[in-house]
């Protein structure tokens, strides 16, 4: 057997294990996810009856022998869209320019070129040559809401709440020998 032929059987053989391992791991992939799906509908439906619905802790039935605790817990995480017009009005500018960032980009560069050349310049129409996108520093807006500058009541209507799918965590740990 050849050099060249040698080298092709290994390959060969190589691309037979590799598809072997690709469906073992297809496989249990398939599997896990069936588990994750029935564990996440019963997970939800159990954190539904809980009035404390963020995290359960439980021992294992054998905790004596294994010394293994759990915990699970409901995480959903939150987003706010603000409407940057609305929450303008309802915190007044000095707090409204510490809240809402504005950022500029240039959409015609040679018209602005050609039209700073000429001198004149009218605010209004350099203002047209730009696009400009406002985002709200939610950190700076909780700040202000901590030192009581601003109240949540004051912002109430500002925003949109947008619930992300819940998901759960679960840890294991083994009690250590003291």
């Amino acid at each position: 057997m050849g050099k060249l032929e040698k080298r092709e059987a290994n390959f060969r053989q190589e691309v037979v294990e590799f598809q072997k391992a690709k469906e073992v791991f297809d496989e249990a992939q398939k599997k896990f996810e069936s588990i994750k799906s029935n564990f996440y509908m019963k997970a939800e439906a159990f954190f539904k009856t809980k009035e404390d619905n963020e995290t359960y802790y439980f021992d294992d039935e054998e905790f004596e022998q294994t010394g293994r605790s759990y915990s699970v817990t409901r995480v959903q995480k939150v987003n706010l869209q603000f409407h940057v017009s609305k929450l303008k009005k309802a915190l007044g500018k000095e707090f409204s320019e510490r809240v809402i960032h504005k950022s500029y980009s240039i959409i015609d560069m040679p018209g602005l070129i050609s039209y700073l050349k000429e001198c004149g310049v009218d605010p209004q129409v350099f203002k047209s040559f730009l696009n400009m996108e406002e985002k709200v520093d939610q950190k700076e807006l909780d700040k202000l809401e901590e030192l009581g500058e601003i109240s949540k009541d004051q912002i109430e209507g500002c925003y949109t709440v947008k619930l992300q799918n819940p998901y759960f965590t679960v840890r294991s740990r083994v009690k250590e020998d003291e």
